[in-house]
C-alpha cells in the first residue's frame, strides 16, 4: 500500500511546541475542512465508515497568523 493502514476510528491529535500561542487548529480530510478548535487538547476523531485512501492534514495557526501544517496519507478500513 505504501501508506499507513487504519482500522476503525482514527484519532488525530496535534501537539505544537508553542501551544500557548496557538489560536486555532484546523483538521482536513482530502482537502476539505472537517473540524476546527481553539481549545487544548487539539483532537479530532474521524469515525466515518469506509474503505478508501485519505490524506489527513492539520493546520495550526498562532496568534500572529503564522500557520504550521502537517499531513499523512492513510488507508481507512471500516
Amino acid at each position: 500500500f505504501g501508506s499507513t493502514i487504519c482500522i476503525g476510528p482514527i484519532t488525530i491529535e496535534v501537539s505544537h511546541p508553542d501551544a500557548v500561542n496557538v489560536s486555532k487548529v484546523e483538521f482536513y480530510l482530502d482537502g476539505e475542512k472537517q473540524y476546527e478548535t481553539a481549545n487544548q487538547p487539539y483532537i479530532w476523531v474521524y469515525k466515518k465508515i469506509g474503505f478508501r485512501r485519505h490524506t489527513i492534514s492539520v493546520a495550526a495557526t498562532n496568534e500572529i497568523g503564522v500557520v504550521h501544517t502537517a499531513s499523512i496519507t492513510v488507508w481507512k478500513f471500516i
